[in-house]
């Protein structure tokens, strides 16, 4: 049995391995707070309006959906946050509550901008 669910991800690049968001099995994340803000940043952050997509698959246990949102946020940079539900549209509003959560806890706009 798997103990660390991924939760998302993050790559910066075919020089950096890319790096998984993972949350323990009582859901709490085991990446360091840092990781997390970067990738909640990037999620925040696409490099226009088109630069977001979403995958939608059977989950794996044959019950309900996956959902995938990748967000392209520059050329070799790019987030992808993972959610569950019962339909496939189910699943992308589980990511997109997921990212509205994780926002409002880790997002902190740049002051210079």
């Amino acid at each position: 049995m798997q103990d660390n669910i991924i939760v998302g991800s993050m790559w910066f690049g075919a020089k950096t391995p890319e790096v998984h968001i993972k949350k323990d099995k009582e859901g709490s994340f085991i990446n360091a707070e840092d990781e997390i803000k970067d990738w909640v940043h990037c999620l925040n952050n696409p490099w226009s309006g088109t630069s977001m997509h979403y995958e939608v698959n059977p989950n794996y246990s044959g019950e309900g959906w996956v959902a995938t949102k990748t967000v392209i946020v520059y050329d070799f940079i790019d987030a992808k946050i993972c959610a569950n539900g019962p339909t496939p549209q189910e699943a992308i509003t589980a990511c997109d509550d997921a990212i509205r959560v994780l926002t409002e806890k880790y997002y902190v706009e740049d002051e210079d901008v």
